[in-house]
Formats: structure tokens, sequence, C-alpha cells
């Protein structure tokens, strides 16, 4: 992987394509989107 910050998971039930996770901080309201791209 490029980044020295990534993580792995399994992915085998995720099918191909391109995702937008968000989290919200239930105290401040902030929110984080990432973008996660799943390729077999």
């Amino acid at each position: 992987m490029p980044e020295s910050n990534a993580n792995q998971t399994q992915d085998d039930f995720i099918p191909k394509g391109t995702y937008l996770l968000e989290i919200e901080d239930s105290k401040t309201g902030k929110k984080i989107v990432e973008k996660i791209i799943i390729s077999k």
C-alpha cells in the first residue's frame, strides 16, 4: 500500500465499487468523509 497510514480489512463481502464513508462526532457535530475504492 502506498500510504503509510493505510489499513487493511476483509473486503470479500463488499462488491467492487466506490464508496463514501461518513463519520460524525456526536458531541461536536464535525463530519469526516473519506472515499474508499474497492477493486479486486
